[in-house]
């Protein structure tokens, strides 16, 4: 992560320049405040129009200082956010709680909640790209092409690091970090009225306009201006009270102005882009319309009119164009027919940019990993292997590593093995790297071919008291999907541990055979791995020899003549159990 590093300290040195730069202009700023003071006294004092006229450039320099530095204090900002983007790169974790799954998979394998694989691949910015990438995650299987052009869009992203530092940063900037974009460009309410409304909007200003124009050419009394300008208040009052509609649907229905033009920064900074893939490419031209005007054009001008609209919410300006012009109404009715026009493409819009978030994301992933490997694609399960293949939560230093082959169709593993020997992380690295497989994503081996397949999963069943359900009845539910499932003839791999865990020995054994040999008679390819410390499960492998292989994980002797795992798969049944070992050991026992 050395380049993300040197990417952070590249945007401190310039915080440096630019905190500099700031200290001067405020400085200078404060000194010609002074200065346009001292003339302005000194034209009161001396009645010297030249110090009048000293007095308002000085001014104008102020103001125009004022501006520079708050532009200096964007740009210090957005290179803040900048720094903070690479700090979240480099984490290992981020705060990704937002999303819990009771979906058998997503639970089993950790996908959600506090450091799991969603929080160490997430890396967006907003909501919208949040929600994009769970989305990944949630859709069970993938087929081929959408699976390779994934792979080519995730592939060209994770080398360009700066791209998509840049990006992230400006889409933090847009601040969107909850549900209410759901809401926005929401249908607008229409005037029943609209003809005579339009008709108020093009002659009052009218009207207005004319006085004002004759109140310069002509001595019109103060009274009288008074009075109209009296008669003006009351009368743009009425009108914008019974059209105060439109005012409450740009405040529920739209963005601030600022945000768009951050989105017209993201739309600009995807439009800009050379791409190779076609999928990237692809989500690229969604920003252009048939008429090839693109997306950062159209809302550069919405963004105008929402600008103008909210320079009719200041104090003095704000409430003199109002009066005069309905300056807020005439805006917000345009904003209305406008936002009709670019709605639908608006949200198309949204979808891009909040794809690119979730590609990012598992771009940078692809580039914290580049050990990693991206899955081929193989035409029938028993052509399925997996070398070096360890869990992606587990640091690949310390990781242990095994290699699995499946070679059968419609193949049944039973693994067993003592206590703590690795059985239910192996199933949990088995399944992770299949759900990162089926997105696109590199997995954690050396060598990773598969065949896309639906996942299914019962490792973690729980009870449920509000549902009057137990863990037995639950379990037994789950397994009644799977062979639901199998029998809608959708392909499946199938994980799980120690299953009918609530019922006695003799009738679990039993019901675990029983369950097998349903499964091998539903002619749906499928793959099942299945972990137990019932040993006579294993003896179904003299049965099906064609079907069934078992494996295991054994305990190795070590120097001080203590039985300790080496999480190492290999072919056969378990020889050593420890569970009275280990209640010896914590002195549960004698």
């Amino acid at each position: 992560m050395e380049e993300i590093t040197k990417l952070a300290l590249q945007k401190e040195k310039i915080i440096k320049k630019l905190k500099t730069r700031e200290t001067i202009i405020g400085s200078s700023r404060f000194l010609v405040f002074i200065i346009s003071i001292y003339y302005i006294v000194k034209f009161f004092l001396n009645k010297n129009e030249s110090s009048l006229y000293f007095g308002i450039a000085f001014f104008i320099i102020f103001i125009l200082l004022g501006i520079n530095l708050l532009l200096l204090r964007n740009k210090i900002q957005r290179c803040k956010d900048y720094i903070q983007i690479c700090e979240i790169i480099n984490k290992d974790f981020c705060e990704s709680n937002i999303f819990k799954s009771s979906n058998n998979y997503l639970n089993d394998f950790d996908i959600f909640g506090k450091n799991s694989l969603f929080s160490k691949i997430d890396k967006t910015q907003t909501y919208i790209g949040k929600v994009k990438l769970k989305n990944f995650f949630l859709k069970n299987e993938n087929n081929s092409v959408e699976i390779n052009n994934n792979q080519s869009s995730i592939q060209e992203i994770s080398k360009k690091l700066l791209w998509a530092v840049d990006f992230l940063t400006k889409t933090k900037a847009l601040n969107i970090n909850s549900d209410i974009y759901l809401n926005k460009f929401s249908p607008f309410e229409k005037s029943k009225n609209s003809y005579i409304l339009k008709k108020i909007l093009l002659f009052y200003p009218i009207i207005n306009l004319v006085f004002i124009i004759c109140c310069v050419i002509f001595s019109i009394s103060i009274y009288k201006i008074s009075l109209y300008i009296l008669i003006a208040i009351i009368i743009s009052s009425i009108i914008s009270q019974k059209y105060n509609f439109y005012n409450k649907n740009i405040s529920k229905s739209i963005f601030s102005s600022s945000q768009y033009e951050e989105f017209i920064k993201i739309f600009s900074h995807i439009e800009q882009e050379k791409f190779i893939s076609q999928q990237n490419k692809n989500l690229q031209k969604k920003l252009f319309s048939e008429n090839r005007i693109s997306a950062t054009k159209t809302i550069d001008k919405f963004s105008r009119l929402i600008r103008n609209y909210e320079n009719g919410k200041t104090p003095i300006l704000g409430f003199l164009l109002n009066v005069f012009f309905l300056w807020n109404l005439q805006h917000s009715t345009r904003i209305s027919d406008y936002s009709q026009k670019i709605e639908n493409d608006f949200h198309k819009w949204i979808d891009v940019v909040s794809e690119f978030e979730a590609f990012i994301s598992l771009g940078i992933f692809a580039y914290k990993n580049d050990n990693y490997v991206y899955p081929s694609i193989v035409d029938s399960i028993n052509q399925t292997s997996m070398v070096n293949i360890f869990h992606p939560l587990i640091n690949s230093k310390i990781a242990i590593k095994n290699n699995f082959y499946i070679t059968k169709n419609n193949n049944i593993a039973i693994i067993t093995g003592a206590n703590m020997t690795g059985k239910s992380t192996f199933l949990r690295t088995f399944g992770v790297n299949l759900v990162l497989a089926m997105i696109g994503c590199p997995v954690a081996a050396t060598e990773f071919s598969f065949y896309p397949m639906s996942l299914f999963s019962s490792m973690r069943t729980n009870d449920s008291l509000l549902e009057g359900s137990s863990y037995f009845d639950s379990e037994i539910k789950k397994l009644r999907l799977l062979i639901e499932n199998l029998e809608k003839k959708q392909p499946q791999y199938i994980i799980l541990d120690e299953i009918l865990k609530g019922t006695n020995s003799q009738d679990k054994l039993t019901g675990s055979k029983l369950f097998l040999e349903k499964i091998l008679k539903i002619n749906t390819p499928f793959f099942c791995m299945i972990a137990t410390h019932d040993l006579d499960l294993t003896k179904m492998e003299h049965n099906y020899p064609n079907n069934i292989d078992n494996y295991c994980f054994e305990l190795n002797q070590n120097i001080d003549n203590k039985l300790e795992p080496d999480y190492k798969l290999r072919k056969g049944v378990t020889k050593t159990m420890n569970a009275i070992r280990l209640m010896k050991e914590y002195k549960i026992i004698d």
